[in-house]
C-alpha cells in the first residue's frame, strides 16, 4: 500500500471505499454491520436524523399518503432537492468530523516512540492488517452521487467508523511496540472519581503498586 505516512502527518485515504467491509469501506473486522435506512440516520458522532430532514417530514408522509399528490404543483422534486441538499449536508459533516478525528488519532500514534523505531514497511502493514485508512465521501454533487455515497457508507456507519478510531490507533500502538519490545505488556489505569486530597492520594498510591507489581514482570506501557 502506497503513501504510508512515516512522521506526523495524515492518513492516506482510501480511494475506493467499495473495495471492503459491509458498508462500503475498509474497516476493522467486526466494526460494521447491518445499517438502518440512510434518511432516518444521523449526521454526527451523537446520531439523529439531520434537521432539514426532519423539518420535511409532515411532507414526506403527506405523498406517501397520497394527499400532497392532489396540490396544483409536483411536489415531489422540490422535496427531493431538499431531502438532497439535507444529505449533502449531513455527509460533509460526518466526513469532516471522521478526518478530524482520523487526524488527532494519527498524531498521537506518529508521536509514540515505537511507531518512530519501526521501519516504513513495518509501519505499513500494521496498516494494512488493522484496515486504517481515512474514509471518503465521494462526490455528492447530484441526487445520484448523494445516494451512492450512502450506499457506500451510511450516516450511522460514518458513525461507527468514526468511533471505531480510537481502538484501531490504540491497536496499531501496541502492535508496534511488540515489534520493538516483545515482551511489552500493556496496562490500562484504573479510572476513578475523585473528590478529594485524599481520594488522589489514594488513587496515586493503589496506581504506584499495580505499575510496581507489573514492572516487576516486564516492560509496560500506560495507557
Amino acid at each position: 500500500m502506497a503513501d504510508v505516512p512515516e512522521g506526523p502527518g495524515e492518513v492516506r485515504e482510501d480511494p475506493d471505499a467499495s473495495a471492503a467491509g459491509p458498508d462500503g469501506v475498509k474497516v476493522a473486522p467486526g466494526v460494521a454491520g447491518a445499517e438502518p435506512d440512510a434518511v432516518s440516520e444521523g449526521p454526527d458522532a451523537a446520531g439523529g436524523r439531520p434537521d432539514a430532514v426532519t423539518e420535511l417530514q409532515p411532507q414526506i408522509e403527506a405523498i406517501a399518503a397520497s394527499r400532497g399528490l392532489l396540490a396544483v404543483t409536483d411536489p415531489v422534486p422540490d422535496l427531493s432537492r431538499k431531502l438532497a441538499d439535507a444529505l449533502r449536508a449531513a455527509l460533509a459533516d460526518a466526513e469532516a468530523r471522521h478526518a478530524r478525528a482520523c487526524d488527532e488519532e494519527w498524531q498521537r500514534l506518529s508521536s509514540a516512540e515505537s511507531w518512530r523505531k519501526i521501519e516504513p514497511k513495518a509501519r505499513e502493514g500494521i496498516l494494512d492488517r488493522l484496515r486504517i485508512a481515512k474514509a471518503t465521501k465521494g462526490a455528492t454533487g447530484t441526487e445520484q452521487e448523494v445516494l451512492e455515497s450512502l450506499d457506500r457508507i451510511s450516516l450511522d456507519g460514518w458513525r461507527t467508523r468514526t468511533a471505531a478510531l480510537t481502538r484501531l490507533f490504540a491497536d496499531a500502538r501496541a502492535e508496534a511496540d511488540r515489534l520493538v519490545e516483545p515482551a511489552v505488556r500493556h496496562v490500562k489505569l484504573a479510572s476513578s472519581t475523585l473528590r478529594s486530597p485524599e481520594d488522589v492520594k489514594d488513587w496515586v498510591e493503589a496506581t504506584e503498586r499495580e505499575l510496581l507489581d507489573r514492572i516487576r514482570q516486564g516492560p509496560v506501557v500506560v495507557s
